[in-house]
């Protein structure tokens, strides 16, 4: 995944997006979200159930960190767009 500030500025990119408001109704209102994303990579000897269930505790950890932020499981920290 190349090194940490790719892996971020991809992160926050995609944080960003996601909050953008969304116009519904043919632009007479409009809709925002935010997005809390867990990160987990796989290691030599992680299977796909692992991986997931690393993968969504980060997300979990993200959400209790605050809105529209990220986590990856087992750096203990979490990053915001």
């Amino acid at each position: 995944m190349g090194d940490e500030t790719t892996l971020d500025g991809i992160l926050k990119r995609l944080i960003e997006q996601v909050s953008q408001p969304m116009a519904l109704d043919g632009g007479q209102s409009s809709v925002a979200v935010s997005a809390s994303i867990g990160v987990a990579f796989a290691g030599e000897r992680s299977d796909i159930n692992e991986l997931l269930r690393e993968a969504d505790q980060a997300m979990y950890e993200a959400k209790r960190a605050g809105k529209a932020c990220y986590w990856i499981f087992g750096t203990g920290q979490a990053a915001s767009a």
